[in-house]
């Protein structure tokens, strides 16, 4: 009789711990009992509830977001492209050669306060005000790139260009992040980074067989802006706003409130609804059917610029949490070994027998063959992971399941710098360097779909203040330690930045990981008055 009560008291104690559990943002009752994903959030009634999209309204959004991403991020790449034939054109006008590096460095540094500015800007006013906005200043900054009068002119033109994409790229997570479901948010994001990285390596891959890059620069971005046009009314017409309060749902003769860490009341009535709340949500406003509605550019409503300083405040308070600090930390260190191969292979595979267009033309299609094998290795594996791990926990997920996903993009990355630095150093074929830089593409992607998950399910109150602080980060920490390895890669020197890069790849990504397990329990303790504006959320209350 002992041992029964022992055994009984066990339990009481497991399911105890489990509903505890599920107080911790990030930790959802994933799959019911009998095997089945739940479709987590419950979609509302309104028709401003991005949930409720019809099928072909979601495809043409997300072809909409594709287009633009690919558009605007293959301009990024540009000025590395065509410094040489910038380089021709005003060198007469006595510009140093440093200051024509600085068109890269410019590119980076503006793509990062792009992050920061258009992620905040969206609680205040709006995804789809700050996503239009942003199409808009690429188009207008690439007709000026492509009629600039003078270097300075170009300059600030690409500036304009960074700065638009950086706030664009942030647009289109949380909008992807606002459309999903929870199990649909790993393979969405897997198809937008996957498909964006397939075409954005297929057009660099084009790129010099149908212009003189020595010379054309202009003409490049003048034909360019047409795609940049056409991008603009694709994002105009077909993505509509995202930003969603999510009001509560009548279920079953229940009112259940779905707060933004994913916890669910349930309350008898809308009578104590409202005792607790002090009002009752109004009833969304019909959805217009006319065509000319799709052009409407508007305030969403439930944004305030309190919010937008919340926002701030939030990413200052994240940036100081140890576990966002790390992921974004670990984001840059592995977008620098990407720039690592990127510096340091073209020259290499020159000085073979290979010319140069023959080197580009075989980069490009190692970058989409690993750009096509990093789909079924992010999302998918993630989701099967997730349901795996939920199953055997009592259909609890917590945000701890994505972790395992860091594994691919870590030894991808480790092993892409460490087989290019032997490779180099011992002349090996070049095979082996084509090979790596595929490698380092696929650790590239996965990396970016497992962070943008784990940061934003782990943070779920604040979400798109550490999606910020994570991306501008990151950008930066990659600019960094890219211009610290810049002279070594200059003069040939490749075991530095090798054993440079691999180090920190292993130390943050093997040792750190085990201190996110760890924190749990903790990693929301964030306090203060910033800390209690839910705006930022990934279900805004």
């Amino acid at each position: 009789m002992a041992a029964s009560l022992d055994s009984s008291d066990s339990s009481d104690l497991s399911m105890s711990s489990k509903r505890d559990s599920l107080h911790t943002p990030g930790s959802v009752f994933f799959v019911s009992s009998d095997g089945r994903v739940l479709k987590l959030p419950i979609p509302s009634k309104s028709p401003r509830d991005p949930l409720t999209w019809t099928g072909s309204k979601r495809i043409l959004a997300f072809f909409a977001l594709q287009l633009y991403s690919v558009v605007a991020s293959f301009e990024v790449n540009l000025p590395g492209l065509l410094m040489r034939a910038v380089q021709n054109e005003f060198e007469k006008d006595g510009i140093e050669k440093a200051s024509f590096q600085s068109l890269s460095a410019a590119m980076t540094l503006f793509t990062g306060f792009g992050y920061l500015l258009g992620i905040p800007l969206s609680t205040a006013v709006g995804r789809r005000p700050v996503f239009v906005g942003a199409a808009v200043v690429t188009s207008v900054s690439t007709l000026w790139a492509g009629w600039a009068p003078s270097f300075w002119h170009l300059l600030a033109s690409l500036c304009f260009q960074a700065l638009a994409v950086g706030a664009a790229i942030g647009m289109c997570l949380l909008i992807l992040i606002d459309a999903t479901f929870i199990h649909e948010r790993p393979n969405a994001l897997s198809l937008y980074w996957c498909v964006g990285s397939v075409f954005i390596k297929l057009s660099i891959l084009i790129l010099p067989f149908i212009a003189d890059l020595n010379t054309c620069w202009r003409t490049v971005y003048q034909v360019w802006l047409g795609p940049c046009l056409i991008a603009a009314v694709g994002v105009l017409l077909f993505v509509p706003e995202t930003y969603f309060l999510r009001p509560p749902v009548s279920l079953d003769g229940r009112i259940l409130v779905q707060s933004s860490s994913e916890k669910v009341e349930v309350y008898k009535d809308w009578g104590r609804y409202e005792t607790d709340t002090a009002e009752r949500p109004l009833p969304a406003l019909p959805a217009s059917s006319r065509f000319w509605s799709r052009l409407k550019i508007s305030r969403a409503p439930g944004t305030t610029w309190s919010a937008a300083v919340a926002a701030y405040m939030q990413m200052i308070l994240c940036i100081l949490n140890p576990l966002t600090f790390w992921v974004s930390l670990l984001t840059g260190i592995i977008l620098s070994g990407v720039i690592f191969l990127n510096l340091s292979q073209p020259s290499v595979l020159a000085q073979g027998t290979q010319d140069p267009e023959a080197v580009s033309m075989w980069l490009g299609v190692a970058g989409i063959i690993g750009s096509i094998l990093a789909f079924p290795v992010t999302g998918p594996l993630a989701n099967w992971f997730a349901r795996y791990y939920s199953l055997r926990n009592g259909g609890v997920r917590h945000a701890e399941v994505y972790l395992p996903a860091f594994a691919i993009p870590v030894v991808t990355g480790l092993a892409s710098v460490l087989i290019n630095g032997f490779a180099i150093e011992k002349q090996w074929n070049s095979g082996w360097l084509y090979t790596t830089s595929a490698i380092s593409i696929l650790s590239y992607l996965t990396g970016n779909v497992a962070f943008t998950i784990w940061i934003t399910e782990a943070f779920p109150r604040w979400a798109a203040a550490a999606l910020a602080v994570q991306l501008f980060t990151g950008n930066m920490v990659s600019f960094g330690i890219a211009s610290a390895i810049l002279p070594w890669t200059t003069s040939h020197q490749i075991l530095q930045p090798t054993m440079l890069i691999s180090i920190l790849i292993a130390v943050l990504g093997i040792l750190a990981v085990p201190i996110a397990f760890w924190g749990k329990n903790v990693r929301q303790y964030i306090h203060g008055w910033s800390s209690d504006s839910e705006r930022t959320a990934l279900r805004p209350q």
